[in-house]
Parts: C-alpha cells; sequence; structure tokens
C-alpha cells in the first residue's frame, strides 16, 4: 500500500479522550478515492470500530465514514471533539509564533 503505488495516503490522528482513532485518507492519484477498493478497505475499517474514516480532507466533498455501532450523538460529539482539537493546536501555534 505505498502511496505511490495505490494512489492514496493514510494519516492517523489520536483525539484527546477519544477511543478511536482518525484515518484521513488523502488521494496521492486524482480519483482514486473513489475506486471499489479504496471504498472497500474504508467500510471495513470503520466497521471495526476502531476508526473513523475521513476521505478527502482537504476538499469540500470529503465524506467522513463513523462505526455503524456509533450513535449519531456520539458521532457528532466527536466532530465537536475534533474541532476543539484543532482550534486549541490553532490557538498554541499563534502563541508561539507571536
Amino acid at each position: 500500500m505505498r502511496p505511490d503505488r495505490w494512489g492514496i495516503v493514510i494519516d492517523t490522528l489520536d483525539i484527546p479522550g477519544e477511543q478511536v482513532i482518525l484515518l484521513y485518507f488523502w488521494e496521492y492519484t486524482e480519483g482514486r478515492y473513489a475506486d471499489h477498493d479504496v471504498q472497500q478497505i474504508i467500510k471495513g475499517l470503520a466497521e471495526t470500530g476502531k476508526f473513523i474514516v475521513v476521505g478527502r480532507p482537504m476538499n469540500k466533498e470529503q465524506e467522513f465514514h463513523f462505526p455503524s455501532t456509533m450513535t449519531e450523538e456520539d458521532s457528532i460529539r466527536f466532530a465537536e471533539s475534533i474541532t476543539t482539537y484543532f482550534e486549541s493546536r490553532e490557538t498554541e501555534a499563534k502563541a508561539v509564533g507571536a
């Protein structure tokens, strides 16, 4: 699954206080994200209950794939945790740069 051969780069992010890991699927080769084999891997990873997969994170059409065992409330809470995490990192970066 080397990015230059597979066409996808997978990046992980462990959000403090969360039990699941966020996986980013970045397209290395344009259009690769939509391919059947990539979608099957994404679904399989989400169904383990250990990962939430975000596809094409810099694209306005990004998709979140939550485990089927996760309730809508848990999905919303997780999305809020991601937002809080990135806001705190941005604040820290500004403080360092000041």
